[in-house]
């Protein structure tokens, strides 16, 4: 039956053949829009498959040597210890899934890969047949079997995360999941930390702070060895921070008396008299002029936003040199009329500084093109 089948459809070929014997065209034959068929192989395929539509030739396509070249490497999945592929959960198993990512086997996802923090139970976080990203964290075994995990893709990007906030001096919320001796652990997308007991602005961390969220800047970031330690302190003065602005007055007491300056606490912020700033005159002597608890009020000279710095004047304030030592809480009573007077003198002597150079350097200029006009 086979043999008869075959020499069937020989002779059914040799039939057809004679229909594919190249004849030359005259000038007025007729172009038929009936493919033509060069070689044997073509003749069959025309035959059992019939009419196929036309594949452009890469000329055709208009593309390029180079575009080619460069669209090639998206066609070729790299399996690499490492490398970060896509592929489709196809099973759930025991103690794992089973993951499609294009390779010769199905690669397997251990259930504590699952994600990050870790969920012994993947089915409520990926659906069957939906693409997700895992990264390669083996090579193949015997059986051609490759390893992947989506927490270890997470742990990747959350380390990417928090170095970039580092590198941009950012403020990020942070949640407290547990509180011990030092301080507090804290979290971010599911990445651990350590917030120090004395980087917390309310006092050591307590229960009831767990579960909440706080405005941190991150001081220490180390790959390597999974530190990351973050300061509620440092958020917290960088927001009051932006209260302050050079030349308003401020009012506060002072938390610090040492020989180059007093400490005056501001609003819950740190700042600093300097010895220099505090009368026209020459101090002697601070203690003798400042105590702990004492109410200050002072101007602020300069805001250092890098360095969380904050320093204050109040030789601004006298009228005559010396006023802070002879009358200091008379000077503090009219802070606002004598800063006031202290500016409108700025503003004459800043007046009188611009039109100076131009009355010097005018006859210099002129006394210059009569010299030149002699030569």
């Amino acid at each position: 039956m086979f043999f008869a089948f075959i020499c069937k459809s020989v002779v059914s070929f040799c039939s057809e053949s004679s229909n594919y014997i190249y004849k030359p065209r005259s000038s007025h034959t007729t172009v038929s829009s009936k493919p033509i068929a060069t070689n044997k192989f073509e003749k069959m395929k025309l035959k059992w498959k019939g009419a196929q539509p036309h594949k452009p030739t890469f000329e055709e396509t208009g593309c390029s040597y180079e575009q080619f070249e460069e669209q090639l490497p998206s066609f070729f999945r790299s399996f690499d210890l490492g490398a970060v592929v896509a592929g489709k959960v196809v099973e759930f198993i025991h103690k794992g899934a089973l993951v499609d990512i294009g390779s010769k086997s199905i690669a397997w996802m251990p259930e504590f890969e699952y994600s990050l923090p870790r969920a012994n139970v993947l089915s409520p976080i990926i659906s069957l047949d939906n693409e997700v990203e895992v990264k390669i964290i083996t090579r193949e075994d015997r059986d051609g079997q490759l390893t992947v995990s989506i927490r270890r893709l997470q742990i990747d990007r959350a380390w990417e995360k928090v170095l970039k906030i580092k590198e941009e001096d950012a403020t990020v919320d942070f949640v407290i999941v547990s509180v011990n001796k030092g301080g507090a652990c804290i979290e971010i997308d599911g990445l651990r930390g350590f917030l120090p007991g004395s980087h917390f602005v309310s006092g050591h961390p307590k229960e009831e702070h767990t579960g909440q969220t706080f405005p941190c800047k991150i001081m220490t970031v180390e790959r390597e060895s999974g530190k990351l330690v973050v300061s509620n302190k440092l958020a917290a003065a960088e927001d009051k921070l932006k209260m302050f602005k050079k030349g308003i007055l401020v009012q506060g007491t002072v938390c610090g008396v040492k020989p180059y300056g007093v400490f005056v606490d501001v609003m819950g912020v740190s700042t600093l008299l300097h010895i220099s700033q505090i009368s026209n005159a020459k101090v002697e002597n601070l203690e003798s002029l400042f105590t702990l608890g004492q109410a200050v009020t002072a101007v602020v000279q300069d805001v250092d936003s890098d360095k969380n710095r904050i320093t204050l004047s109040t030789k601004m304030l006298e009228l005559s040199s010396g006023d802070i030592i002879k009358d200091m809480q008379g000077v503090f009573d009219n802070a606002a009329e004598n800063l006031k007077i202290w500016e409108e003198k700025q503003s004459q002597i800043a007046e009188s500084t611009i039109g100076a150079p131009e009355e010097s350097v005018g006859p210099s200029l002129q006394h210059l093109e009569d010299e030149l006009a002699h030569v």
